[in-house]
């Protein structure tokens, strides 16, 4: 059986030279502890991959943004989890840079950028997190043209499809990761030559020997 994740990602095109805005987050929650438990969500982050390795936080905003910017980001192994809230009150477009201060500078310094997860929202209330559209993120402002989902998964077989699997243009077979604390999220999923200009459209199949109910989730 299959389930299907249908994303709608509408990516604004970002360059080094381009205008960027930036957020100074008020409003953190974080911590770092050694007794985890596994993640329950299915897709934990979705992140385009930078070229400046900075794990510098940026978001891309629609045109015109005002609201509840909520964040939150998760370690693989599932130790460190942060929660980050901004009021966007004038609007802004594009490419914005999320500024915080973390308490555990050199616990999130060791994590690569793809061991943490992003996952960004504009909510009514950011106490609605588990619901509502996604915005794409990334760990730099260069950014390149591959997409990498980070998702928790039990089924046998996890493949992405750009735009869906009977039209695909773009295919990925989602992999396990090689470490044993992959806690928050146990695989990603790597599509390579995604068009970032234009709103594309992803589908996810899992295939399982049991029937898992599809499922959709919308992004920005």
């Amino acid at each position: 059986m299959k389930l299907n994740y249908i994303i709608y990602l509408c990516l604004i095109h970002s360059t080094v030279n381009a205008d960027i805005n930036t957020i100074q987050v008020k409003k953190l929650e974080e911590s770092y502890n050694n007794n985890v438990e596994v993640a329950g969500e299915y897709l934990v982050g979705a992140q385009l991959i930078a070229r400046d390795d900075t794990k510098n936080l940026h978001v891309f905003l629609p045109n015109n943004t005002k609201g509840n910017l909520c964040i939150t980001l998760s370690s693989i192994d599932g130790k460190y989890k942060a929660r980050l809230e901004h009021l966007i009150e004038t609007p802004i477009s594009g490419l914005a840079k999320v500024n915080f201060t973390s308490d555990y500078k050199e616990k999130f310094n060791e994590y690569s950028n793809q061991e943490i997860a992003i996952s960004a929202k504009l909510m009514s209330s950011c106490d609605e997190f588990n619901s509502g559209k996604m915005l794409i993120s990334s760990w730099g402002h260069i950014i390149t043209d591959k997409l990498v989902l980070l998702i928790r998964s039990s089924a046998r077989k996890d493949i992405a499809y750009i735009p869906d699997m009977k039209n695909h243009t773009l295919k990925a077979k989602c992999k396990k990761f090689r470490k044993t604390n992959s806690v928050s999220y146990d695989k990603y999923c790597e599509l390579n030559g995604v068009n970032i200009n234009a709103a594309v459209e992803i589908e996810i199949i899992r295939k399982n020997l049991q029937s898992i109910a599809p499922e959709k989730i919308k992004f920005y």
